[in-house]
């Protein structure tokens, strides 16, 4: 069987934490999936469309950002298939209690400077920063990352995205990413905190996808309708 399904999936928010020397920042990535089958493989792709971008002022107290926050959840498609991916390191402990009162799916990531991902519970991870950078430029490096023009802050997303580099501490032997000169990276990290645990989700759809469609490959199965061929 040949052809296409694609379909908007899922939405994922990532919400990366500053007060007054740097800003909160918050990003919406909605996913895209294209799934088809040619000569009997299974060929899966998944696009991430930033559909909001958005940064809040110097000392905007963190209940503000938590009610803005909620605000966008009460969308019908963010409530049912949206997932909210917070900066947890430091000051987002408390902003992640907040958020627990809330009706809203939550995942919360602790970023570090070692070498690989903990995951401490389903809905806890810790993540080193150059793994969650490294996430978004492989999204940018395939062209499955689409920026459009209208959406406020995008200019100032590419920028930071453009000026983010890594360098070696020499006392912790950890490469580290920042931006350079100084300039924030609060967009980038926001953003990053959302593809990363999307690109999570779709790693373990796609074995689901492949597993399955392996197991039943000799009964003839149509896994883009979900019927027998």
């Amino acid at each position: 069987m040949e052809g296409d399904n694609i379909e908007h999936e899922k939405f994922y928010v990532g919400l990366d934490l500053g007060f007054s020397q740097d800003y909160s920042a918050l990003s919406l990535l909605e996913t895209r999936t294209t799934t088809k089958i040619e000569n009997q493989k299974i060929l899966y792709q998944v696009d991430y469309f930033m559909s909001h971008l958005e940064r809040f002022p110097l000392n905007t107290e963190y209940p503000i950002i938590v009610e803005r926050v909620s605000s966008m959840f009460q969308d019908r498609r963010l409530e049912q298939n949206g997932t909210l991916i917070i900066d947890r390191t430091g000051v987002g402990e408390p902003v992640g209690q907040l958020f627990e009162k809330k009706s809203i799916q939550l995942v919360s990531i602790v970023i570090t400077g070692g070498e690989e991902v903990v995951e401490k519970d389903p809905y806890l991870f810790h993540v080193p920063k150059r793994i969650l950078v490294n996430s978004l430029a492989i999204l940018s490096q395939f062209g499955r990352l689409k920026v459009t023009k209208e959406i406020p802050l995008c200019v100032t997303f590419s920028n930071e995205l453009k000026d983010f580099a890594y360098k070696l501490d020499k006392k912790s032997g950890h490469d580290v990413y920042e931006g350079i000169s100084g300039s924030h990276d609060d967009l980038v990290i926001s953003t990053s905190l959302a593809a990363w645990y999307g690109m999570r989700e779709d790693r373990h759809m796609e074995e689901q996808i492949e597993a399955g469609y392996n197991d039943d490959e000799d009964q003839g199965y149509d896994y883009l309708h979900g019927k027998p061929l």
